[in-house]
């Protein structure tokens, strides 16, 4: 009896460490598979963003800028109000530069990746605005549909040796274009011959360089620099404006004032209207966007002064804010983040 109940134990042994190696066996395989099956989806991944970038180089700049217009504009409504004033494109993509807000000194880069993916960038002095009055207005084709730009760009041969093109609306209306090309040696081919361009590419191929690069202005965080953001407001408001709301953002400024503000389609005068700074205290528009009912059961806005003053009696630079804004029915709110 004994005998056969030892038996039995180093039988059940043996079936567990045979259960046992088999167990770990598969679980190599499996974990090997898991890798493979990793490796095999990163390897996917590439051949299709070599694709993407494949496709993209096989089209020509004017189709590549339609592409990529097409993208600005489902992210960004307004483009499709503006053509760009300057773009350089290559195989790897195409920066696109554009008027924004009512500053038409600087211009807004945006990137289109040959992915399609697309990046807002910062904001760059425009070239040649020496001696041009601050206050020029926007270009006419804002309200006829006309892209000199994108016809430029159509009318340029693209030769294999092509590496790189850059276009630039100037503030003479003449449009200067440069051609990097060459299949030993790279040349860069400008017209008039007599024309100074900053180099437009963001991320240039290696063996592109310029004399000068475009010259990028001071961007502000404004939850981090309040006092600065109050300033912008101090320069920018209407003489005696009055203040019913105001937030400030990481990269923008919102703020609400008092009417009478001009209204749509004759429409009588609204009590409140909005305005909003970038990130850097350039406004969005050069009118005010009309509010038809008093924001947040405000009764009458306050001044600059006085709000500016009651900002000063509550914050504390030493703290770190997620929330600064300021109502006209509840004075400033300055929230902390929970941690």
């Amino acid at each position: 009896m004994i005998l056969t109940f030892a038996a039995f134990i180093v039988v059940g042994l043996a079936l567990a460490w045979l259960f046992f190696s088999d167990q770990q066996a598969h679980e190599g395989e499996w974990g090997t598979s898991l890798e493979a099956q990793a490796q095999a989806s990163a390897e996917q991944a590439a051949l299709a963003e070599d694709e993407v970038r494949g496709e993209f180089a096989k089209l020509s700049p004017a189709l590549a800028l339609k592409q990529c217009r097409q993208n600005w504009e489902k992210e960004l409504s307004w483009s499709s109000y503006y053509w760009p004033i300057a773009l350089a494109w290559s195989h790897q993509g195409i920066d696109g530069y554009y008027l924004q807000g009512v500053d038409a000194t600087s211009m807004r880069h945006f990137h289109c990746s040959a992915n399609g993916s697309v990046l807002r960038g910062k904001r760059f002095v425009r070239p040649g605005m020496v001696g041009v009055p601050a206050e020029i207005p926007y270009p006419a084709s804002n309200v006829v549909r006309l892209d000199p730009m994108e016809q430029k760009l159509a009318e340029q041969s693209l030769t294999p040796d092509l590496v790189a093109l850059e276009l630039y609306f100037a503030p003479d209306q003449n449009i200067i274009v440069r051609r990097w090309q060459g299949a030993e040696q790279l040349e860069a081919n400008i017209s008039p011959a007599d024309a100074l361009l900053p180099l437009l590419l963001q991320s240039p191929p290696a063996d592109i360089k310029a004399d000068t690069n475009l010259k990028a202005l001071v961007s502000h965080n404004w939850m981090l620099e309040p006092a600065a953001a109050l300033a912008v407001l101090a320069a920018h408001l209407p003489e005696n404006a009055k203040i019913m709301k105001l937030r400030l953002n990481d990269d923008a400024i919102e703020v609400t004032i008092e009417g009478p503000i001009p209204a749509f389609d004759n429409k009588p005068p609204a009590p409140s209207g909005d305005m909003e700074y970038d990130e850097y205290g350039v406004a969005d528009r050069s009118w005010w966007y009309p509010r038809e009912v008093f924001p947040s059961e405000c009764g009458r806005g306050e001044t600059l002064a006085s709000v500016t003053s009651s900002f000063n009696a509550q914050y504390d630079a030493q703290k770190d804010y997620s929330w600064l804004m300021y109502n006209c029915a509840k004075g400033w709110q300055m929230r902390q983040p929970k941690y």
